[in-house]
């Protein structure tokens, strides 16, 4: 005697949307054995319901938690229910790390925005969410900065780190979700994420220009950055007053040789 089709029907009823929205439908592809059409009768479907109920609502408060801003422009858009019902009924296993979870929330955001013709920002909104919230799970991997920053020692950025790159300005994005604006503005910039060394439930985010970006990665110096940087925009003591305040804040530091 078999119950294995029972076990993924009752599995499946529990994390699974859809399944429960048309339990006579899905009754039907289980393919189940005399036995099992025996016990599917006894079972309790109140308990079934609440477990269920109980299970997505955590899955869903806790991408609620991890993507806040994407969540707050889907129900503006009018498309949150659809929207965190597909995605529950797709990946339906229920106890995921929160870094898997965000993973599998993040590609099923890119390919449904894309398939139901939302507007490009969204994108922009689940990628600044899920490296903010990817970067707070994560750990730090340096000490504190002990001496004062020297011009001629390459530099690198403190770990954790994440970067994110924008074709809309995020702000304009929350202001237009709040009612503040018609359209959000487009604008391609870069921001790094990263953890407050000091402060580790915070985090800091800074608009970074793309070759002082480059060059802290390749391990630049202060002198070297300051020598190769080209932007009018900014004066050579700009620069260094922007690295040094980096510095002080133990977001970036010396590279280890």
């Amino acid at each position: 005697m078999t119950v294995i089709n029972l076990q993924k029907f009752i599995t499946d009823y529990v994390r699974n949307p859809k399944v429960r929205r048309f339990p006579i439908e899905s009754i039907e592809s289980y393919k189940f054995e005399l036995n099992e059409k025996k016990l599917l009768k006894e079972l309790d479907f109140n308990i079934l319901n609440k477990l269920a109920i109980n299970l997505q609502n955590k899955r869903s408060k806790r991408l609620e938690q991890q993507f806040p801003e994407f969540v707050m422009g889907l129900k503006h858009h009018n498309c949150y229910a659809e929207y965190i019902e597909n995605y529950l009924s797709k990946f339906t296993e229920a106890y995921l790390t929160p870094q898997y979870e965000m993973e599998n929330f993040m590609e099923f955001s890119v390919n449904y925005i894309k398939e139901n013709s939302l507007p490009e920002y969204f994108i922009d909104m689940a990628n600044y969410c899920y490296f903010l919230s990817k970067t707070m799970i994560e750990e730090f991997d340096s000490v504190a900065n002990e001496r004062d920053v020297d011009r001629h020692i390459p530099l690198m950025i403190n770990r954790p780190f994440n970067i994110v790159n924008l074709d809309y300005d995020i702000d304009s994005v929350l202001e237009m979700v709040e009612g503040e604006r018609d359209e959000p503005i487009a604008r391609k910039h870069i921001i790094l994420v990263q953890k407050d060394f000091f402060e580790p439930e915070d985090l800091i985010i800074n608009e970074v220009d793309e070759q002082i970006l480059s060059m802290l990665r390749s391990n630049y110096s202060l002198n070297d950055i300051l020598a190769n940087f080209k932007n009018p925009a900014y004066s050579q003591l700009e620069v260094k007053e922007y690295l040094t305040e980096l510095y002080k804040s133990n977001l970036i530091s010396y590279k280890e040789k």
